[in-house]
């Protein structure tokens, strides 16, 4: 008698029995033979998981992990998202990006022209625009 079993079913037969001698008696096996099943199961799932083990490149690393890649690449992203004719405070520009402040005010030069500072009534206001035409224009309303 042939007894094919999925790993899956198994794990689930000694769940379901509470314990791997129930679950070999409700199988109608030994609980030798389910150990036996279950290890050469388990043996070939790690087989399978190493040869489809491929490896990342530097390129995949350094888009996840390198700050000097990501921080830029994600104000970018942000800037592209505002769109046009769109703008947001710093704050919730920062917020919604997922950096910190300081992580921002490292490449805050590279974005110059997206960046629009001025004071009203003593408060210092810093709002990215989602365009250089958008940033010239409030830059120009607020210096009126």
């Amino acid at each position: 008698m042939v007894n094919d079993y999925t790993l899956q079913e198994l794990e689930c037969a000694i769940v379901e029995h509470q314990g791997k001698r129930s679950a070999a008696r409700a199988l109608g096996i030994s609980e030798s033979k389910l150990h036996r099943m279950l290890r050469k199961l388990r043996r070939a799932r790690l087989d399978i998981d190493v040869k489809q083990l491929s490896g990342k490149s530097l390129d995949q690393f350094r888009k996840l992990h390198d700050r000097s890649y990501v921080v830029p690449a994600k104000i970018n992203e942000a800037i592209r998202k505002l769109g046009p004719e769109h703008w947001e405070y710093e704050a919730m520009f920062v917020k919604s990006i997922g950096i910190t402040h300081a992580e921002l005010n490292m490449y805050k030069d590279e974005f110059n022209d997206y960046v629009v500072e001025f004071r009203e009534r003593g408060k210092k206001h810093v709002i990215w625009a989602g365009s250089v035409e958008l940033a010239d224009k409030i830059r120009s309303m607020a210096s009126r």
